[in-house]
């Protein structure tokens, strides 16, 4: 029986979990239509390269804490994934590249 409730609990998670990493991947993509020639990763709005909640490394960077202030402000509830996805873009084409980005 606990083998059973076991096998339930890991096959849940293991449903949910890209589900978790959905919004991230979006994002990223979004930062790459936007700017082709760079090869974006986490670094351009993490504080870490690789982020783990854990460790206290998935704090966001000014880059991203400004990206996702705005994205905050100009989002609607019940959205679809393509309008958040457009709005993503518009996003990062206001504030323009990380490496270009000044914190005010």
């Amino acid at each position: 029986m606990k083998i059973k409730l076991l096998f339930l609990a890991l096959s849940a998670f293991c449903l949910m979990t890209p589900s978790l990493s959905y919004a991230n991947l979006n994002e990223l993509k979004a930062y790459r239509e936007v700017n082709p020639e760079l090869k974006a990763d986490c670094t351009y709005c993490h504080l870490d390269e690789k982020p783990k909640k854990e460790d206290g490394k998935h704090d966001l960077n000014a880059y991203g804490l400004k990206a996702k202030e705005t994205f905050d402000a100009e989002k609607v509830e019940g959205m679809t994934k393509d309008q958040i996805c457009e709005l993503y873009a518009k996003v990062f084409k206001q504030l323009g590249r990380h490496d270009e980005f000044k914190a005010k």
